[in-house]
C-alpha cells in the first residue's frame, strides 16, 4: 500500500504524484512519460483543492487515487 500525504501546499498535486512514481520507478521525474497524456495536470490540481472530490486513474502500471488529503498509489492488477 502506498501513498503520500499532501501537506506541502506550495507543491502541486501533479508534481507530488510524479515524485512518488519516480521514487517507485527509481528514475528521475523527467524520465517519466508526460502525465498530460493520461490527464490534465492543471485540472488535477484544481479538482483536488475541493473537498469531497476523488479522482481515480491509471498511470504507468499503477492505479492512482487522489483526493484533497492524500495520494494513494498501488500496482495495477491484471484484468
Amino acid at each position: 500500500m502506498g501513498g503520500g500525504s499532501m501537506t506541502d501546499r506550495n507543491s502541486s498535486t501533479a508534481y507530488d504524484l510524479l515524485c512518488d512514481i519516480s521514487d517507485r520507478e527509481r528514475c528521475d521525474i523527467v524520465d517519466l512519460p508526460p502525465l498530460y497524456r493520461t490527464l490534465d495536470p492543471d485540472a488535477l490540481d484544481s479538482l483536488t483543492e475541493s473537498d469531497g472530490v476523488r479522482i481515480d486513474f491509471s498511470y504507468l502500471g499503477y492505479d492512482v487515487t487522489v483526493d484533497s488529503d492524500e495520494i494513494r498509489i498501488e500496482p495495477s492488477q491484471p484484468h
